[in-house]
Formats: C-alpha cells, structure tokens, sequence
C-alpha cells in the first residue's frame, strides 16, 4: 500500500481506528476494521498524531448503513459497526484494559446485551433560530434532525410535535430534553423565552412539563422496573436504557442471591433504585447522593414502594461516608471519574465483607479495584451495553474481603 494509505487493523478504547504515520501512532476517527483509507495528519501531538479520512479506497465488511445522521452528528461513534462486533469489540476492550491495568485476575463475564435502536429514554436537544437538533461534534453548530435513531418511538413523535411549535410559535427557546418510560409516560423540559401559556397549551399531551424548571404540569414521571415503581424528576439522574438498566440491575441481585446483609450502604444512590431493588436482602440500607430532586426523587420512591428500611442522605458521599463504621455490603455508583481518595479510605476502613462497583468508565474502574486491592479480591466482572453505538460500556463488578 502507498504510505498515505492503509488498512485499519482495529478501534482503540476511545473507539477510534489505528496507524502509523513516520512510525508514529495515528488515531482516525469515523472508520472501522478492515476499512480501507487514505489518511492525512490533522494535528500533531508529542507523543501521537490526530488523522483524518481523505477517502475510502475500499469499505469494511463490517460496516452496515445505521442513520442518516452518523457522519455529521458525531453522537453514534461505531454506530456503523454491525451490532454483534460492536459486542465483541466491547467485551474484547474490557478484557484488554482489566488484563493490561488490573494487578490480580478476575474472570469476566459475557457481555449483557438487548437491542440496538429505539432504546433511549432520554436525549436532549439543542435550539437555535428555531434548528432542533443535536451539536456537531466539536462544534456549537446545530445538525438538524427529525428523528433519532436510539431514541424511544415516543421521543420520536413528541420532536415532530416540538419542531412544528418552533415554526407556528414566537420563541428564543434554547434547549429541550425529553425523557419517556416504558409506561408511555412523556416528559418534556425547556429552556429558553417562550411564552408560558403557548407551552402549557401546545404541550398539553406530556405528563409533565416545565420551562426554566417552572413546573407547568406534573413535576415527574412513573417508570417500573422488577415490580417496583419509580418517580424520574427533571433533574434527577435515571439510567437512559431501560432494557440494559434491567440487565444491569438483575446483575446486581445475582451478586446477592442466598446473602442476608445486616446493613448496606448505597454510595451515589440517584432516586435510589439498587438500595430499593437490595432492601429485601437486608435489615438496613442508607442510601447517599449529592442531587437535591434525586433523594426528593428517592424519597418518594420509598413511599410509594412501602419500604420501611431503607434511609437516603442528601450530599457528597465523601462528606457523609465517614459518619459510618459498619456495613455488610457497599454499593457503589460514582460518576465517570469514580471513586475519590477519602471514599475508598473509608470504604477500607469501614471493611465491608462485600462491594459491589458499577461502573461506567473501565479505565476508572480499574484504577479504583487497583487501589481497594490491598484488602479486596476482585471476583467477577460484567460488562453491560448501556450505550449501543458508542464506545462506552457498563460494568458491574464484585469484590470480596481478603480476610
């Protein structure tokens, strides 16, 4: 092959092909294994170079038309991957990074899996001169869509309905989000100078609605989830796919089957679905979270479900873990920079027999089991495909005290 030109082997973690130039590590974006291209530099750094696709000599086998938006939106990185190697892709990527980080072995899982499209409960949307749509990669430019692909067929028809108001209506809205549940509950959100009247009228159909976090019609929505029941409030984090969530959250009842805890603490709780889903398995769990509407969220949650053992504390875990010198088991769900130094100090001080750690950052994750390895055994890890046609994947994984 001509030096320009070449055949792309493989994705690294960040889902993005990989070269060389001048025998220098070159990452291109947009491609996909067995792709062949013609490449030039966009930048330079000191240690790698940044490429970019001047043409397609001959495309991959693997490649598979996805949505009409994939090659400017830049939401979907390998979403043109046919779906069964986006699996193997993840579950080979897990195995690189937990082998190439982790000081110790643990066995890893299949990954778990459901469908590919229609499959977000929530997406947000950007507005400008009345463009709905999504940003353009590394840009504040709007790409305008009518439809996304990953979204649930009810956000779909709720962005017709907001795109014909945009076009009938005087507004200087600038931003929606839009979240369902599976049942067929609809929230839309928005921000921006609109006329408060025209909204609450247009948007009569949703279950809730707000602007500027005004509540114009109830504040939340109902999902379910394993026979128990759940309130989303606007600001309140709630897994987008529910079809892998369930997954995930079976996942972690299987780590607990035949167990009886005495206390669990439930770190980055959210509106506190896993201490709900575990409190069968234990006399007592506390559940911590920084965000306001999701232990408001979290409260009512217990309510409506009837548990009576289960409490939830408004702040920073790492404010709050120090006040506690027990617990059986520790859950932990931290955003994607994972656990801070003081958590994990605590965590090892309080020495629970079990933790679980759902993760949805590898390369955090295993620095975090790296740093808990001086008094805990990883044992198994799950990965989960909470995010279908990107590069992310979920984990979920269980250590056990060494003695």
């Amino acid at each position: 092959m001509n030096s320009n030109i070449f055949k792309i082997e493989k994705l690294d973690h960040l889902g993005r092909g990989i070269v060389k130039i001048n025998n220098k590590t070159t990452f291109v974006e947009n491609v996909l294994p067995m792709d062949i291209i013609k490449v030039s530099k966009k930048s330079e750094k000191k240690n790698y170079i940044i490429g970019k696709v001047d043409s397609f000599i001959e495309s991959s086998p693997l490649r598979r038309e996805f949505c009409t938006y994939s090659s400017i939106c830049g939401g979907c990185d390998i979403c043109n991957l046919k779906y069964y190697e986006q699996l193997a892709y993840k579950e080979d990527k897990i195995r690189n990074i937990v082998n190439k980080y982790l000081k110790g072995k643990v066995d890893i899982n299949n990954i778990l899996y459901n469908k590919d499209k229609e499959y977000r409960n929530k997406i947000t949307l950007h507005i400008c001169n009345n463009k709905l749509g999504f940003y353009k990669k590394e840009s504040n430019n709007i790409v305008e869509i009518e439809s996304c692909t990953l979204a649930d067929n009810e956000i779909n028809k709720a962005i017709k309905k907001i795109r014909f108001f945009l076009s009938n209506y005087d507004n200087d809205l600038k931003s929606v989000v839009i979240r369902t549940s599976s049942l067929k509950e609809l929230m839309i959100n928005f921000k921006g100078v609109v006329n408060e009247d025209d909204v609450a009228n247009y948007f009569s159909f949703a279950d809730s609605l707000s602007l500027n976090d005004k509540v114009l019609k109830r504040g939340y929505i109902k999902e379910s989830i394993g026979g128990f029941e759940f309130l989303i409030y606007p600001n309140s984090f709630f897994q987008v796919n529910l079809f892998n969530t369930i997954n995930l959250y079976n996942e972690v009842k299987r780590l607990t089957y035949g167990k009886k805890y005495n206390k669990i603490l439930d770190l980055y709780c959210g509106t506190g679905t896993i201490g709900i889903i575990l409190s069968d398995v234990s006399k007592k769990v506390i559940g911590i979270e920084i965000i306001p509407d999701a232990i408001v969220a979290a409260n009512k949650n217990k309510e409506i479900n009837n548990i009576k053992n289960i409490d939830f504390i408004c702040g920073r875990v790492e404010d709050n873990i120090d006040k506690f010198n027990d617990a059986d088991l520790i859950v932990v769900d931290p955003p994607r920079s994972g656990l801070d130094n003081k958590t994990i100090d605590n965590i090892l001080r309080i020495r629970p027999k079990e933790i679980i750690y759902v993760s949805c950052d590898p390369m955090t994750l295993v620095r975090d089991l790296n740093l808990l390895g001086s008094e805990y055994k990883s044992l198994e890890l799950t990965p989960v495909d909470m995010f279908p046609n990107t590069h992310h994947v979920e984990c979920v994984c269980l250590l056990c005290r060494k003695n």
